[in-house]
């Protein structure tokens, strides 16, 4: 999406505005953008996007290795254009008086390439500012609903000879994360340019609102980078600007009536596409089906309330050989898995838009292109929800796992039915969310809050596996600690090494310190 005579649009926006110097977020730009902002004398302060620095970093030398080699790299690249004249660090969560000074210098004498470069960093909160490390600091403004608190903030913090900058993201994370219309952006900005204009803020902080846009997001912003417009991305509707730098005609009369007024109708949900329908159509097919097994087949009635009421004797009756069909297991561990896939993907779906969601998924798919697919699925329900139905199939089929891991120690034999049975039949209390998962993505909608539903969630799971746990011991014929400690010990041992890989390849401590900055400031 680099477009060059676009670019130099705004670069020469920004100039006859005053302004002769930017902060360049996140990553690096090319090297044909350098090129513009050499010709223009525009000055360019780089964010570097690795590391998120903490003092254990220091000590960890794979992780010292690759930030060297980054930023040495970067040097190089810059060396060559003469409008870069900043470095600085992505994240600074460290208080610096825990680094010795030496370390601080060395650091210092890195980053600037021995003086070539200023050093800055960029931070969250006003009351620390990095101010041995660094030549200037950033302080991003992520809550646009009370930025007179951050600005108040940074009033009374006492930071002499540092130059302090304002910043903020484009996107503000910490209002409505499912807003995929321009009202939305419209507001927050509105709330900020008046704050900011205010004659007490005006005497102390002096700057100018530049409009560009923000429909550049496609579908997760880290993947905005290399993608041409015939990708096939889903362009989002929120900003103020199209691509092109047209004002949206119902964005005018908002800039010129001051931020006071709205257009009619500005206050309505976000328009509804038919993915949002989708979990519906869906939920109540899948509900519709299971009513009907439920109502024509005795066997499959009676089994279920059986492994509702009493779970353990069903667990017996497993054991002994009373035949539970393929098809009743087959039919069950479908009902559950679409009703899981339209819960999950209405959460999915749901979080879209939000930055953290993004931040995650680049933390956990660090391949480009395979995220690019993921982001794909995130944005067209119509291929989500299938993948998710065999994703959690798929999971069933792991639960087995343990089940003949267990029995194998206690050299007890059970068949591949009366394993996926044990699965799928414990999780029968879920059928108790048919109703609501349906309606999932519209709840999380119109809720404010979220903690009911991770509640609720978080005590079905629980549930789940306390009967797991009492089917796998009656498959293995050992008493109940025993197999919840062989259990536990098992998820513990995937679980370390799926961490220790996530550790050892992208750091992942750093990126959960990063993660809860973003959540301290953002929610």
């Amino acid at each position: 999406l680099f477009d060059r005579n676009l670019i130099l649009q705004d670069l020469q926006n920004l100039q006859k505005n005053g302004f002769n110097a930017i902060r360049l977020g996140y990553f690096p730009q090319y090297p044909r953008f350098y090129d513009l902002t050499d010709s223009l004398g525009i000055l360019c302060f780089q964010d570097l996007p690795f590391p998120y620095f903490t003092v254990n970093l220091l000590d960890d030398s794979l992780q010292m290795t690759k930030f060297l080699n980054y930023v040495t790299e970067f040097q190089a690249i810059a060396m060559q254009h003469p409008s870069v004249v900043g470095i600085g660090l992505g994240s600074f969560f460290t208080e610096s008086r825990t680094i010795s000074t030496a370390d601080l210098n060395a650091l210092h004498r890195l980053l600037s390439a021995g003086g070539h470069f200023l050093v800055y960093t960029t931070t969250f909160d006003p009351s620390f500012l990095a101010g041995d490390l660094v030549d200037i600091v950033f302080l991003n403004i992520l809550d646009r609903n009370s930025p007179e608190e951050v600005l108040n903030k940074l009033d009374k913090s006492n930071f002499p000879d540092k130059p302090v900058f304002i910043s903020a993201f484009s996107k503000p994370l910490s209002y409505r994360i499912d807003s995929t219309r321009m009202t939305y952006d419209i507001r927050q900005i509105g709330e900020l340019y008046r704050t900011s204009m205010l004659p007490r803020w005006r005497e102390n902080f002096a700057g100018q609102f530049l409009f560009t846009y923000s429909d550049y997001f496609l579908e997760m912003p880290s993947i905005q980078a290399g993608i041409s417009r015939q990708s096939g991305c889903q362009m989002n509707s929120i900003g103020l600007y199209t691509l092109d730098r047209a004002l949206k005609e119902d964005a005018d009369a908002v800039i010129k009536h001051q931020w006071g007024i709205l257009q009619n109708g500005a206050d309505d949900l976000e328009d509804k596409d038919f993915g949002t329908y989708l979990f519906i159509i869906v939920g109540l097919l899948n509900l519709f089906l299971f009513l009907f097994i439920y109502r024509s087949f005795i066997d499959f009635r009676k089994n279920i309330i059986r492994s509702f009421r009493r779970p353990h004797g069903f667990f017996v009756e497993l054991l002994e050989r009373r035949l539970i069909s393929y098809e009743q297991s087959l039919i069950l561990m479908f009902v559950l898995s679409v009703n899981a896939a339209v819960m999950l993907g209405g959460i999915i779906y749901f979080f879209r838009n939000n930055l953290l969601s993004d931040f995650f998924l680049t933390l956990i798919i660090p391949n480009a292109a395979l995220k690019m697919y993921a982001c794909q699925l995130t944005w067209q329900p119509i291929l989500l929800v299938p993948f998710l139905i065999f994703t959690v199939i798929f999971i069933f089929i792991l639960l087995t796992i343990p089940i003949f891991f267990i029995s194998f120690i206690h050299r007890s034999r059970i068949r591949f039915r009366q394993a996926i049975a044990t699965g799928v039949w414990a999780a029968s209390p879920f059928l108790l969310m048919l109703p609501f998962g349906m309606f999932f993505y519209n709840l999380l909608v119109v809720m404010n809050s979220y903690w009911i539903f991770l509640l609720v969630l978080l005590y079905f799971h629980v549930w789940y596996f306390l009967r797991w746990l009492n089917g796998t011991r009656v498959m293995a014929g050992w008493s109940y600690p025993r197999v919840f400690l062989y259990a536990v010990f098992l998820f513990i041992v995937v679980g370390g090494g799926l961490f220790f890989y996530l550790q050892t390849r992208e750091n992942l401590l750093l990126h959960l310190n990063v993660w809860t900055q973003l959540f301290y400031f953002h929610i």
